[in-house]
């Protein structure tokens, strides 16, 4: 991390790198060296990465130099729906997501990352989501992503249908992976 500061308050930041490739070879994290330089009004950013991990990666690879890092763990603010049912939990410390072939088993489940200060002119080019398989029999992900962003989210309640009733954004992102595994 890279931070600068002044009278002890951090003006900017620079978080740590991540980087990818195409094949999701190992991402790093934190293990290249960015440097910052300034050349008359303008500040340049240097990245490296090792050299091992280039030389064997699969291309086109990936390089964030200026991550946005948010994480939440499923609380009340969460929720879980039944497909078929709309049956709503919300108190779940778990989100669900189960692509099956019966309704009745399908769940949606949904995310609320509070205080996350995206500048509403930003472009999002590159969300890394990690998630924990609980099931080897289960480890299918068959679905849309859709984001929102809003200033005064509305917290998910039990009423039928409270993920997929929402308004959804107009661009989503597929994802489809089979047979993960647990863990």
């Amino acid at each position: 991390m890279i931070e600068f500061r002044k009278d002890g308050e951090t003006l900017w930041d620079f978080a740590p790198i991540k980087y990818w490739d195409s094949s999701g070879n190992p991402e790093g994290e934190g293990e290249c060296i960015k440097t910052v330089r300034r050349v008359g009004n303008s500040l340049y950013t240097e990245v490296r990465v090792p050299y091992e991990w280039l030389r064997n990666a699969v291309y086109p690879v990936y390089i964030d130099a200026s991550p946005i890092d948010v994480s939440t763990a499923a609380t009340g603010d969460d929720a879980n729906e039944v497909e078929s049912s709309g049956a709503m939990t919300v108190t779940a410390d778990y989100v669900n997501l189960v692509a099956h072939t019966a309704a009745a088993s399908r769940q949606w489940g949904a995310w609320w990352f509070d205080n996350v200060d995206i500048p509403q002119s930003s472009s999002v080019d590159v969300v890394t989501f990690s998630g924990y398989g609980q099931s080897s029999a289960e480890d299918d992900i068959n679905g849309n992503w859709h984001f929102e962003k809003t200033a005064s989210p509305i917290t998910f309640t039990t009423d039928n249908y409270n993920i997929t009733g929402r308004g959804r954004t107009t661009a989503s992102v597929p994802q489809v992976e089979n047979d993960l595994g647990a863990g």
